[in-house]
């Protein structure tokens, strides 16, 4: 037997098994090749999946997020609601105790009313006009002195608005006495104490003069003791304070909260 025919008759044993092993071999990558792709498809299902459980999701989230602004809204509304009840309770506690203290002095207005022994009248030393009372003083003092006096017993420079009671304080005394009118908020512009404006004004000869100079007024002009003239703030004079008579009866009783 020649090497040829040797060789082939080797080979001739061994075939059947070498393609065995290929064959063998193609089927494993197969293997691995299908699970391979089974596997990025089974990935890719699942982020199909979820991409969808998402969209189905999102309408629902975004009703929620809806329902908390809208619980976040009523919060807001019920805590102001909840503000103004409590300013409303202290307004009633602070109304409350102002009639706590007015009740008493009510009581005994009343008591001595029914039995008739009390009339309005004005403090004392005081001259009732009009259902007002006025004070002249005695002694002299600056126009803003004079005003303070006035204002620390609850009364006012008297303010002087008709010829009646022009008439009144001129026949009291011939004195100079600063009454409530000035232009010290501006020069030329008369306003009584009590911030209105002057309408009717009962000036003497040429007054007001010394624009700008003499700001304050008095009754009782040099040239003419019926008239008004208008002097420097700081000159001293005497005065006249003016209260409302009920006003008086009120404090008297200790009722002056009423007046707030």
């Amino acid at each position: 037997m020649t090497t040829l025919e040797e060789l082939r008759h080797r080979l001739h044993g061994r075939i059947p098994t070498i393609v065995t092993s290929v064959i063998l071999l193609i089927l494993v990558v197969s293997l691995f090749y299908l699970l391979f792709k089974t596997l990025q498809l089974e990935r890719k299902h699942h982020q199909i999946w979820e991409n969808s459980q998402l969209d189905e999701d999102l309408p629902r989230l975004r009703a929620d997020i809806s329902k908390l602004d809208q619980g976040y809204s009523d919060l807001n509304t019920n805590v102001s609601q909840l503000d103004e009840t409590y300013n409303v309770l202290l307004t009633s506690r602070e109304m409350s105790a102002q009639i706590d203290q007015v009740v008493p002095g009510l009581r005994r207005l009343l008591n001595s009313l029914i039995r008739n022994q009390h009339s309005i009248i004005c403090p004392e030393g005081w001259l009732m006009f009009a259902k007002q009372c006025f004070f002249f003083s005695t002694n002299s003092v600056a126009w803003r002195s004079a005003n303070r006096s006035c204002t620390n017993v609850h009364a006012t420079l008297a303010i002087v608005t008709s010829l009646q009671l022009q008439n009144f304080i001129i026949s009291y005394d011939s004195f100079s006495r600063w009454i409530g009118l000035t232009d010290l908020e501006k020069v030329g512009a008369y306003h009584w104490v009590d911030g209105t404006p002057l309408v009717t004004g009962f000036w003497a000869r040429g007054e007001p003069n010394h624009r700008g100079v003499e700001r304050c007024v008095t009754k009782g002009a040099k040239g003419n003791r019926r008239r008004w003239s208008n002097n420097q703030c700081t000159a001293h004079r005497r005065w006249i304070c003016q209260m409302s008579s009920f006003q008086h009866l009120l404090r008297s009783f200790d009722l002056g909260a009423v007046l707030n």
